[in-house]
């Protein structure tokens, strides 16, 4: 009996599978069998993230006689994107859904990533396919548009809102006809920002949002996707031009609480930002003049609208102009989304009062100054 008992402890110790999942059970592999490109092309794995900010890589790999094999051991289903880096590479990603167990290969002719052919053993990954195929003719006409015609083509520009607008229609009508997974609700967060920049389009995707959110089981609405989901659904009102200006909780790089109304008394000028946003940049130095300017009259309110870590990082890096925060979410009960924003860099000026005077996005040097002698002068006569 001793034997038998010292002999299956053994056993168990050399076999421990048989409690628990070994490295090996939890590995997932990712893998690219791509033509026709030089090993020069590189591919770039990120972390998916809900509110749409850029997020910060997690693997980088280089293409090496038409391969590239990604693997990494995992306990949960994790949502990753592909980008890929190289001369003429489209400028797309592609979502991947990987867990443990699981695999996923690649195989293309070219550099076009949306053309490339997807087999997968992961049922989330495979929703996606189903995605991509029922958007494929858009992205498609996106990519071309994107690769023949000059940057700001106002022809082009309007195609592509178009074709964008066209994506979210049929994006939202597909997850009616799927069953309410991490990939959905991931999706379903993607397509909501993509309509947030036109909000007569948007306030048309309302009911589809609502009907979509229905769906979403009761234990998942409490979560931070839930939650962000609902925010789409069912919006804070929103603001314009005459209207009292709305509040909300803003934070420092520090973590401090901040709010608009301590500000009340002077006038108030909003920059909706972002920290890969050219033209944001560009209106750095006319924004940090105007604070000079009108210091004892304005007071210039920065609000990112990147995640906390890309922030922080950022503003340790460079000296930022006024007074620099961040909501720290996203959704449709943001400032952002209250005041309509609908691109970056998008301004707001507020009178001493609290009401809005004007609100516009874009930077052309020298607009700002202009916009501030006309109102902040006229109304200090």
């Amino acid at each position: 009996m001793m034997k038998y008992l010292a002999w299956l402890l053994v056993w168990i110790a050399c076999c421990g599978t048989v409690w628990g999942a070994s490295p090996s059970d939890r590995k997932f592999v990712i893998r690219w069998n791509l033509k026709n490109m030089p090993d020069s092309v590189k591919g770039v794995l990120y972390d998916f993230n809900p509110h749409m900010s850029a997020a910060k890589a997690i693997a980088e790999f280089s293409l090496q006689d038409g391969l590239m094999v990604y693997e990494d051991t995992i306990s949960r289903p994790r949502h990753l994107r592909f980008f890929g880096w190289g001369k003429g590479f489209p400028n797309w990603v592609l979502d991947l859904w990987v867990e443990p167990g699981g695999w996923i290969d690649f195989q293309g002719e070219d550099k076009w990533l949306n053309r490339w052919t997807v087999t997968t053993n992961i049922g989330l990954q495979k929703d996606m396919v189903g995605y991509e195929a029922c958007v494929a003719a858009e992205v498609e006409e996106i990519l071309r548009l994107d690769a023949e015609t000059e940057r700001g083509d106002s022809l082009s520009l309007k195609r592509l809102r178009e074709l964008n607008n066209r994506i979210v229609s049929k994006g939202l009508s597909y997850l009616k006809t799927i069953p309410v997974t991490e990939a959905w609700l991931d999706k379903f967060l993607e397509i909501a920002w993509y309509a947030t920049g036109q909000q007569d389009f948007l306030a048309s995707c309302r009911p589809d949002f609502q009907q979509l959110y229905a769906r979403l089981p009761l234990d998942w609405q409490n979560t931070e996707r839930g939650k962000l989901m609902e925010s789409y659904a069912f919006p804070a009102p929103t603001v314009d031009e005459g209207d009292e200006m709305v509040d909300g909780l803003l934070y420092d790089a520090e973590g401090g609480k901040h709010h608009l109304s301590e500000l009340k008394g002077r006038y108030i000028l909003l920059d909706f930002w972002s920290v890969a946003c050219g033209p944001c940049r560009m209106a750095e130095p006319e924004l940090k003049e105007i604070a000079e300017i009108y210091a004892d009259k304005l007071a210039l309110v920065g609000i990112c609208t990147d995640d906390k870590e890309r922030w922080t990082t950022f503003l340790s890096e460079h000296e930022m102009p006024g007074h620099q925060w961040n909501e720290l979410k996203a959704g449709g009960r943001t400032l952002a989304s209250r005041y309509k924003m609908s691109g970056i860099p998008y301004f707001v000026l507020i009178a001493p009062d609290g009401k809005i005077l004007e609100i516009w996005k874009g930077y052309r040097m020298g607009v700002l100054k202009k916009k501030l002698e006309k109102q902040v002068f006229a109304l200090s006569k």
